[in-house]
């Protein structure tokens, strides 16, 4: 995403220079064919080729739903209240880095329920940095331990590997728990 002129746009460098392809054999080069449509867009053949996590990322006025985007159908629903990705792209930018990832989190799995990987992994990796800067700080250990509860309950259900993170967060969560007041 990039701001200019007052807009957001979307820019994927790499597939506005081409694309990654698998040949026969299995191997993967990179093969030049530049989409100028993938470079400062603002449309649906964009959201065709790219499904943002979060629906304000979508920049529209009336953000399509996924199983819609993933139709490539781009109906728009004008009868849901109309949605300022202006004003939440500009709070979203002001919280700190760590609230950010949090609420990419909360919001993509809101938009996609089935997304557990990103509630997982937003809350664990948040976890781990302010355990890494609590410095004692009983307040941000007990936020961090809150991050790993939520990570906890939803990594049985994540893909991809991202289970695999189950044994981190339960040694992290025993570590917390060293604490006497956590």
């Amino acid at each position: 995403m990039v701001f200019i002129d007052s807009c957001w746009y979307h820019c994927d460098l790499q597939g506005f220079s081409g694309k990654l392809v698998v040949n026969q054999s299995g191997e993967i080069s990179f093969n030049k064919h530049p989409d100028p449509f993938s470079f400062m867009a603002r449309d649906d053949y964009f959201l065709s080729k790219h499904i943002p996590a979060d629906p304000m990322w979508q920049l529209k006025k009336y953000p399509q739903e996924i199983d819609v985007l993933i139709s490539g159908t781009h109906i728009v629903d004008e009868s849901r209240p109309a949605f300022h990705y202006c004003d939440s792209i500009e709070n979203f930018i002001r919280l700190s880095d760590t609230k950010r990832s949090i609420k990419l989190a909360l919001n993509a799995h809101e938009y996609n329920p089935d997304n557990r990987n990103i509630l997982v992994v937003n809350h664990y990796n948040a976890a781990v940095e302010l355990i890494n800067t609590a410095q004692g700080n009983e307040d941000k250990l007990e936020n961090a331990k809150q991050y790993l509860l939520k990570a906890k309950e939803h990594v049985d259900f994540a893909s991809n590997g991202v289970q695999e993170l189950k044994t981190s967060i339960d040694a992290a969560l025993e570590y917390l728990n060293s604490y006497s007041n956590l």
